[in-house]
């Protein structure tokens, strides 16, 4: 662990107030669980009698920073989930913290661990416990490593000293606001995650609109952009990393053909012990179609149609079509107007009308 703090355990009134006017937005999107909750604002509810909440932070900051995704077909995936699943290294730690705590106690002491998937405003503890401010990206800062680290909770029913929140320091700097390809920021603080690629390419299992598509680039599970630009995360040496957050060989340039094609068995190899977990073969197959299609390499026109052939999943094909329509070629139209007169799916036809236009204006433009 590379940060701890500890607070008193009451209610986030801040956060209650955020996490209000975020919900009654709707930029949580699909996001249902984070409505159904309605006391993330008081950790209290977790665990009867706590006192404390220690809040930690382990860095991944020294791997932030690989070359990965050198051709355009290869993916990306967001460095924080290129290593051991974050939320099983972090609940393992908390358990071992609170028996060490219990060591030093003379009674019996009980905890609740938390990490991420909680009901729990982690960010926001993360603040009054003093182990980094939130900044306007809406993520935590922590003066000397950044924002590249993952957050968990400790609740325990043991009043510990208080430490010293830090007061936010991002100045005048909007880097991570300006640099979102998608516009998701409608304001500092204020994150609309239907328009977020990490949202898009781990949380939303829908259509992804096409105006977004492009925007995702060759990001097949998450996103780092925000985080790249921020002057925090510069440094001229190297920063502490926790081990277990060493990328996985697989994640550091996967192909992206591979990942479209890869039947169930493949995929359970490829996400295992990952924070990838979270995202099913449809879902990755989905956002490699997209990556593909935004690649502009025909190479890419291959694979497309054998994913045809692989996926029966409508969301799926959709996305391929789009792809095969952005990628243009004679192979590729060829692909589309046979598929046009077998396709039933009424999502998937209208992706092939999109996709056949494009070829035309394509075609038009070029003569």
């Amino acid at each position: 662990l590379e940060r701890i703090g500890f607070a008193p355990l009451t209610s986030f009134e801040r956060g209650a107030k955020a996490l209000e006017h975020w919900l009654s937005k709707g930029y949580h999107g699909d996001m249902k669980y984070m409505a159904d909750h309605p006391f993330r604002h008081d950790p209290a509810q977790l665990l009867p009698n706590a006192k404390t909440i220690i809040s930690v932070a382990m860095s991944y900051a020294g791997y932030a920073h690989d070359d990965q995704g050198r051709t355009r077909l290869h993916g990306r995936i967001a460095h924080y989930a290129q290593g051991r699943d974050y939320h099983r290294v972090l609940k393992a730690k908390l358990y071992a913290l609170g028996k060490q705590i219990q060591k030093l106690t003379e009674h019996q002491i009980h905890v609740r661990p938390c990490v991420d998937t909680a009901p729990l405003l982690e960010h926001e503890a993360a603040a009054l416990a003093g182990v980094g401010f939130i900044a306007k990206s809406t993520l935590t800062l922590i003066p000397g490593l950044g924002t590249y680290v993952v957050l968990g909770e400790l609740l325990i029913d043991v009043e510990l000293p208080p430490s010293e929140p830090i007061e936010p320091r991002c100045g005048e700097c909007k880097a991570c606001l300006d640099a979102c390809p998608t516009n998701a920021f409608i304001a500092a603080n204020i994150l609309d995650a239907r328009k977020c690629i990490s949202y898009l390419t781990i949380e939303y299992d829908g259509i992804i609109p096409r105006e977004i598509r492009p925007k995702l680039s060759n990001m097949i599970f998450g996103c780092d952009i925000c985080q790249q630009v921020c002057p925090y995360n510069t440094a001229p040496q190297p920063r502490p990393a926790a081990s277990e957050f060493k990328p996985f060989e697989r994640f550091s340039n996967p192909a992206l053909a591979d990942i479209l094609l890869q039947g169930s068995a493949a995929h359970k190899r490829f996400v295992h012990d990952s924070a990838l977990r979270r995202a099913s073969r449809k879902k990755l197959a989905r956002n490699a179609a997209i990556a593909l299609g935004n690649s502009s390499d025909t190479r890419a026109v291959g694979p497309l149609i054998e994913g045809l052939n692989v996926h029966n999943d409508p969301i799926v094909r959709g996305h391929i079509a789009w792809a095969l329509g952005e990628l243009g070629g004679k192979r590729a139209r060829q692909s589309l107007a046979e598929l046009e007169k077998e396709e039933q799916n009424t999502f998937v036809l209208e992706e092939i009308t999109h996709a056949l236009n494009r070829h035309a204006q394509r075609d038009a433009t070029s003569s």
